[in-house]
């Protein structure tokens, strides 16, 4: 539960996100409770080229897996990371670009 600052319900919507890639392996509850990066968690590659789609469908922002990636480790390095890119183009840190309560599944994307 958020106690309604844009950060926290951004950072609880990324652990949505982040439960959804998972195909539910792992939940809400366990995402934002977590003292381990998000590998150590067991997020795969897989869930991360998921979570990754989903990010950009949601709030229209590309995240880079290359190079210096430390922001994929962590909830909050990707919220940091959307919230950064977002100020980059002028637009809210925490707004979604669409109203689905969840992101949309592979086969919606196609």
């Amino acid at each position: 539960m958020t106690d309604g600052h844009p950060g926290d319900m951004t950072r609880e919507r990324m652990a949505e996100l982040l439960s959804w890639a998972s195909d539910g392996k792992l939940t809400v509850e366990e995402i934002l409770s977590a003292e381990c990066t998000l590998p150590a968690l067991g997020v795969d590659s897989l869930t991360y080229i998921r979570l990754i789609d989903a990010i950009d469908d949601e709030y229209g922002v590309d995240v880079d897996m290359g190079g210096n990636a430390a922001h994929l480790d962590t909830v909050d390095g990707l919220v940091r990371h959307v919230a950064e890119a977002r100020s980059r183009a002028g637009r809210p840190p925490d707004v979604h670009r669409t109203t689905t309560e969840r992101p949309r599944t592979p086969e919606e994307m196609t």
